[in-house]
């Protein structure tokens, strides 16, 4: 068979190590081990497990974690990790509600509350697209702290890895050469977090603080929490890990009552699952926030508003005991207070909740039952298993691959999987698609032109 008519796409052969030396080290009161730096196909993978258990944190202080790839010309900063404080992690939950984190706290691979009873060890994982100067690189730890949230001061930066262990490459054999894709197997979870949220909007009768559901929209309100819970807490698989509670108050009225009523919004509801469900009272971490000014920016940045800018000047230039909310109400005869009260400020007197919880590993027949239902149960490496059991090619193989790519539509190794799979089935442009908006894969631009050059001389209609 001509050879323009066959797709080629070089297999590796993955050699998976360490490198001699990697050791635990003492990096201040932190602990760590390196347990990957290495290639894998077109990929660096970098493994460290952080052992946190001597560290001593603040209430209000958030350290950062930055895992850095350096050589004598060039750096890259991976994503780093972040260990909050007890306060500052309630911060940093209200401000991912809201969408207003900083670069840094968007940036995070895992943001984590600093525990004080036993070991808190986190494995660090991630990988980049492996260009040639990092194959003569080194790995670096830096760390930096924000005692009181300010601005974050640089404290040490430390060699922990050098050159990476790198791939040798099998020779290619250019007679009889026949069509292939190479798979990728995922790396195992080492623990199976997931999470659901939601906000509950509830109403109080004056001077009560208990939820009753007779009044307003709170049943509808709690019909949702329900819905949750009780999947949850029937689903054997699910361990409950915590639950988190904000209250928030919009901001008419005093900054001391609107805090109150937050804090009464959060324990009430916090009351009403707990006795609910049977939970148990550690489970909950309950806090509230008073007036959402934050909220409230949020809602007019993103809207159209009249007097949008002057509004938000007022808000970012006067204070709350300096008449910020007075000034408001003046402003252009009161008309933009009066929209937001109307518009706005209902969205503002709410509950967040956050029930953060862990599922465990799958054997192959229980992931078979599993994907009926809850496929987003399944981990990356789980869905893959399952797909291959199957046989590479088969319908239910390319069915499954299709189905991990819905759960983890963002996973550079699911979405490359998921490419191979449309090239076997002849569905080039699909494969293209996906290939294009991931990091490129190593003599990519030839698996193109053979695509193409394949489907003219075969005169293929591309799948659209």
């Amino acid at each position: 068979m001509p050879i323009s008519r066959h797709i080629y796409i070089l297999a590796f052969l993955l050699i998976y190590g360490y490198n001699t030396g990697y050791s635990q080290e003492k990096y201040d009161n932190i602990s760590f081990e390196v347990k990957k730096f290495t290639q894998e196909g077109d990929s660096l993978r970098i493994d460290v497990d952080f052992n946190f258990s001597n560290l001593q944190l603040s209430s209000r202080e958030q350290l950062v974690i930055t895992p850095v790839i350096k050589n004598s010309d060039r750096e890259l900063d991976l994503k780093p990790l972040l260990i909050n404080g007890k306060i500052r992690h309630k911060v940093y939950l209200r401000q991912k509600a809201f969408g207003t984190l900083d670069d840094i706290n968007k940036k995070g691979l895992e943001v984590i509350k600093k525990s004080k009873q036993g070991n808190q060890i986190i494995s660090y994982s991630t990988a980049v697209y492996l260009d040639e100067w990092m194959r003569k690189s080194d790995l670096y730890i830096q760390e930096s702290s924000c005692p009181g949230c300010g601005k974050a001061i640089s404290k040490n930066e430390r060699l922990v890895a050098q050159n990476p262990t790198l791939e040798t490459i099998e020779p290619l054999n250019q007679e009889n050469i026949e069509p292939a894709v190479t798979f990728i197997i995922p790396e195992a979870d080492s623990i199976k977090k997931r999470y659901k949220q939601g906000s509950a909007y509830l109403t109080f009768e004056v001077g009560k603080s208990v939820i009753n559901t007779s009044i307003a929209d709170n049943a509808a309100e709690l019909a949702i929490i329900h819905a949750t819970l009780e999947e949850l807490t029937s689903d054997k698989n699910v361990s409950i890990q915590d639950i988190s509670i904000i209250g928030f108050a919009s901001i008419e009225g005093t900054a001391n009552f609107n805090k109150q009523l937050s804090e009464k919004r959060a324990k009430s509801l916090q009351t009403y699952i707990q006795q609910k469900y049977s939970l148990p009272y550690s489970l909950f971490d309950v806090s509230w926030v008073g007036e959402d000014w934050d909220g409230l920016v949020t809602l007019i940045q993103s809207g159209n508003m009249d007097k949008k800018q002057e509004v938000l000047a007022i808000i970012n230039d006067t204070e709350i005991l300096d008449g910020r909310e007075k000034k408001l109400m003046q402003l252009d005869g009161g008309q933009p207070y009066r929209f937001m009260l109307n518009t706005y400020f209902p969205l503002l007197r709410r509950v967040n909740y956050v029930i953060n919880y862990t599922l465990p590993p799958f054997s192959l027949e229980e992931s078979k039952q599993i994907i009926r239902k809850h496929p987003d149960q399944l981990s990356r490496r789980e869905l893959f298993v399952l797909a291959d059991s199957y046989g590479k090619g088969s319908p239910e193989f390319s069915e499954i691959l299709e189905i991990a790519l819905n759960v983890y539509p963002d996973d550079t190794i699911t979405r490359k999987n998921a490419a191979a799979s449309y090239i076997m089935q002849g569905k080039y442009n699909k494969a293209e698609k996906l290939l294009s908006n991931t990091k490129p894969v190593r003599n990519q631009e030839t698996l193109y032109n053979s695509i193409i050059q394949n489907n003219e001389n075969n005169n293929l209609k591309q799948d659209q």
